[in-house]
């Protein structure tokens, strides 16, 4: 059975393919389509827009032009990716609703937290999300998260698209946790802001081992274009880090003034024990690894990009646009491989033999 990623669930018949299949989607699993890649392309795309888009204004003079078709790039790029992100993510829901290797409960979930960050996601797009509306479209894309973490864990060939959506969610969960303490108490419990400091910073902590984990995936499968493309987009972010560090000081350049603003709403938030410079080379990291992995020309497994969108959205679950991104991630993750072949240590009965070819007679 085909399902909306254009490829077949992985099974137990499936894992054993015959010799002349190809090792890396033996592997990796199955290829990523066309679609699915389109789609991570354009909200990448519409991200960066975006950052460009918010810190053009005031930067420099004379701009005016380049600011509003900026602005209108980044509108157009976004109302795109809300548009063909609900499409797809409603065909990964209802494939996953009629694949039958997938366990009945999290078929079960899957359809009211698919639903929740879809009205979510509509709903952002005539009003804003008031903080209550946030705290449930949060909840639903955790709820993804774990569901497409959990499946995935359970196969050895999906398990680092496992971690990181497990590290994803959690470090989602906790930046949500330090906010709500935040918000809860303001500036009268100073014990409970230290704390909610700490939980930033285990959190940013969390970010860079996701990063990590990502980009050794990322060479696992793509072995030289990928160290290649990796060595570029760190260079980059060490660059552009560094950049951004200057743009705060007095004459600064437009360039870096631009690069500043630009990391400032990239960033999740404040992190008191982790200095700027390290902080910002870990965000335009996540997002470089990330459009490493999505342009990537050539073959991915969607396992992979599955890892790339996590890695764009991170960690904002609570914000319509990025908590689409982690559930398109989730039930991508979820799909190829909800059939994989129980083992002995999770309860299973371990692996079926394989196959017989047509034809071959029995002994």
């Amino acid at each position: 059975m085909t399902t909306a990623l254009g490829v077949e669930p992985r099974t137990s018949e499936t894992t054993a393919a015959p010799p002349s299949a190809d090792a890396s989607a033996l592997r990796f699993g199955p290829t990523a389509p066309l679609a699915l890649r389109l789609v991570g392309a354009l909200l990448w795309g519409a991200l960066v827009t975006r950052l460009v888009a918010a810190a053009l204004p005031g930067s420099t003079a004379g701009i005016d032009r380049l600011i509003r078709d900026a602005e209108l790039s980044a509108a157009v790029l976004a109302q795109l990716g809300a548009l063909l992100g609900s499409v797809l993510l409603v065909s990964l829901v209802v494939s996953a609703l009629s694949t039958r290797e997938l366990a009945p409960l999290r078929r079960a979930l899957l359809v009211p937290g698919g639903a929740a960050v879809l009205f979510f996601v509509m709903l952002a797009s005539t009003m804003g999300l008031d903080p209550r509306a946030s705290l449930g479209l949060a909840g639903a894309c955790l709820a993804l998260l774990g569901i497409g973490a959990s499946a995935t864990l359970a196969w050895s060939g999906s398990r680092a698209v496992g971690l990181v959506l497990l590290l994803a969610l959690l470090g989602a969960a906790i930046r949500i946790g330090a906010r709500l303490v935040v918000m809860r108490l303001g500036a009268r419990d100073v014990v409970w802001l230290e704390r909610a400091s700490a939980l930033a910073t285990l959190a940013h902590g969390l970010e860079l081992v996701t990063v990590s984990l990502a980009a050794a995936r990322f060479t696992a499968e793509v072995r030289r274009g990928g160290r290649v493309a990796l060595v570029l987009a760190a260079g980059m972010a060490l660059a552009g880090a560094l950049t951004a560090q200057r743009g705060v000081s007095d004459g600064a350049r437009a360039v870096e003034v631009v690069a500043s603003r630009a990391l400032l709403e990239l960033g999740p938030g404040p992190v008191p024990g982790v200095p700027a410079p390290g902080r910002a080379f870990v965000d335009l990291g996540a997002l470089l690894t990330s459009g490493a992995m999505l342009l990537y020309p050539g073959r991915l497994s969607a396992g992979l990009v599955a890892v790339a969108l996590a890695l764009l959205a991170r960690p904002g679950v609570d914000v319509p646009s990025t908590a689409l991104t982690l559930s398109i991630a989730a039930l991508v993750a979820t799909l190829v491989s909800p059939g994989a072949p129980p083992t002995p240590e999770l309860g299973g009965e371990g692996p079926r033999p394989p196959a017989r070819p047509k034809g071959e007679a029995r002994t």
